[in-house]
Parts: C-alpha cells; structure tokens; sequence
C-alpha cells in the first residue's frame, strides 16, 4: 500500500506558503483552499498579537515617552514586515511575496488557458474584428449590448464575447461616466456570464480557477487587515509599502 503524503498544517508554515503547503494549494481541492485561508489567517492574527503585546511591553516599561514608544514601534514594524527580515512579522512580508510571486502568476496563467487560442496570423484579424463588434455596440442601449453578451455566452461565440470582456476603458464610459462594466453592463451580470462561459469551455478548469481567485481574494484582504492593525497599533497614518503598491498599480 502507497505511503499517503503527509501534510504541514501548521500555521506558520501554512502562512508562508511553503513546502507541501504550496503543493498542495496548487491542486486547488476545497479542502486545501478552506485549510489554507482558515490556517494562514489564524497565523496572521497570531503575528498582530505579538506585536501588540511587544508594543504593550515597551509602554509597560516606562523608560520611553509615549512619543519615543510611537517611534520604535513604527521602526520595528517598517523594518521587519519585508519577508527576508526574520521575526513574527517576516510572515506578513512573506504571504505578500508568494501571493505576487506565486499565486497571482499561476491564476493568470490558468486564466490564459480558458481563453480560445488565435493563430499568429489571426491575431489582426481578430482585433480588427473586435473593434467593428465594439463600435456596433457603443450605439446601443445597455439592454441590446446585454442582449448580445448573453447570446455570445450562450451560443459560445468568442468574437462577441471577447470583443465585450476585453474592451479598453472608453468603451466603460456611458455620459462621460464609468458605468459598472463596458457597454453599461452590470458587473455581476458580467461575472456570471464569465463563470458560464468558463465552465462551458472546461470545467474542471473553471473550477481550480474559481477557487483560486477566492483564496487569493481571502488571503489579500486577510493580508490587508493585518498589515492595518499593525500600524495602527504602532500609530503609522501612512502604510508605505501599501502607498507604493498603490502607486505603482496607478
């Protein structure tokens, strides 16, 4: 009988992405999803935890002002959250590199793979192709352009159906405003139409990619709400390394 593969459950190793739990969130099953999100979130507020009691320790000793505990607590905190400094919160700097490094790179490339393959030589083709579809439907209501998204999911026509999913921001505007999606359709209606289409294309597929996407919607936020606590607990007003994120992503 087969040896079954044993499983790293804990926190800190889960936090971090690392050995088998990278292996085995690659196979993207739902218990390994849940697992993955339950563990790295428990590891997380274990992380603002300590540095809460640290932050405690050193008010507690009374030999800084307050204004002297604000300093070294926000020099600890920018200092050690990158993921190659060591310590408790190394784990938040860590789970930030692998989501980029690792996560977001593999659920692109999944995505990729949903979409239908175009020949070299069709490529021109089809963006011409796409531009006539988006100008045809710059001049209808949102109801026809609803209209014609439904059909194309349903009916499986690509041309139509990439033509809307990839049309560039001035197809978004509706009275000089951005709408909720392009052509003024609705985001949920268009989210619903992708899963359909997706799912239609290979499911399985559409399955690892779902899961895949909430996981890393999860961590993200669990990431962020962490990262907040520990500066406003070290009284930073400004995440640096979130308004570097922020501006580079402008």
């Amino acid at each position: 009988m087969a040896k079954k593969k044993q499983t790293n459950t804990d926190p800190a190793v889960l936090a971090t992405f690392g050995g088998a739990a990278l292996e085995d969130a690659m196979r993207f099953d739902a218990d390994t999803v849940e697992r993955m999100v339950a563990d790295t979130t428990t590891a997380l507020v274990q992380v603002v935890g300590e540095f809460r009691k640290r932050v405690g320790d050193l008010k507690a000793k009374g030999t800084l002002t307050p204004k002297g505990v604000s300093k070294e607590a926000r020099e600890i905190a920018e200092a050690r959250l990158a993921p190659e400094t060591p310590g408790p919160l190394q784990r938040i700097g860590v789970a930030e590199r692998d989501l980029r490094d690792r996560y977001r790179p593999e659920l692109e490339e999944l995505e990729a793979a949903l979409k239908v393959a175009k020949k070299p030589g069709e490529t021109l083709v089809a963006e011409l192709r796409a531009r006539e579809v988006r100008e045809r439907l710059a001049t209808m209501s949102e109801d026809e352009a609803l209209a014609h998204f439904h059909r194309a999911v349903s009916e499986g026509d690509a041309e139509v159906y990439d033509a809307i999913t990839g049309a560039p921001g001035v197809y978004r505007m509706v009275n000089g405003e951005a709408p909720s999606g392009p052509f003024g359709i609705p985001p949920e209606l268009l989210e619903l139409g992708a899963e359909t289409w997706d799912t239609k294309r290979d499911s399985k597929l559409a399955k690892r990619v779902r899961r895949l996407r909430g996981m890393i919607d999860r961590l993200e936020n669990t990431i962020r709400v962490s990262r907040q606590e520990i500066f406003d607990i070290a009284g930073i007003e400004d995440d640096p390394v979130a308004s570097m994120a922020a501006a580079g992503a402008a």
